[in-house]
């Protein structure tokens, strides 16, 4: 009878625990929003490449650029961050988690070739 009063006991110990932490599972989280990639800086200068970043607000100087995403392609943002005024989007392209600047990305697909 103690036996089976502790079998049940932690039984709900583990359900308990794995309910707390979300099954135990590891779920991305759902996309906030759509963008788009512009390099064209809102038609500013012909289109080019938008770097994907390593880090947010890292730029050339502190990160490292992993991935060039290609004008007007569609993006989901995963999560934002600002840094000095610059809010920056992390997004994943081709399997690679990484971040763009708000310049060049547009909430509408760009209209500029």
């Amino acid at each position: 009878m103690k036996r089976i009063v502790l079998i049940l006991l932690l039984l709900v110990i583990v359900v308990t625990t794995l309910t707390a932490c979300g099954g135990g599972i590891s779920v991305p989280k759902r996309s906030i929003t759509t963008i788009y990639a512009d390099g064209t800086r809102g038609c500013k200068q012909g289109p080019h490449s938008v770097i994907l970043w390593n880090k947010a607000g890292a730029g050339a100087a502190h990160g490292e650029g992993i991935a060039e995403i290609p004008h007007g392609t569609k993006l989901e943002v995963y999560q934002t961050k600002e840094y000095f005024g610059i809010k920056y989007y992390q997004v994943v392209y081709e399997g690679q988690r990484g971040w763009v600047a708000e310049n060049f990305v547009s909430e509408t697909e760009p209209s500029c070739p």
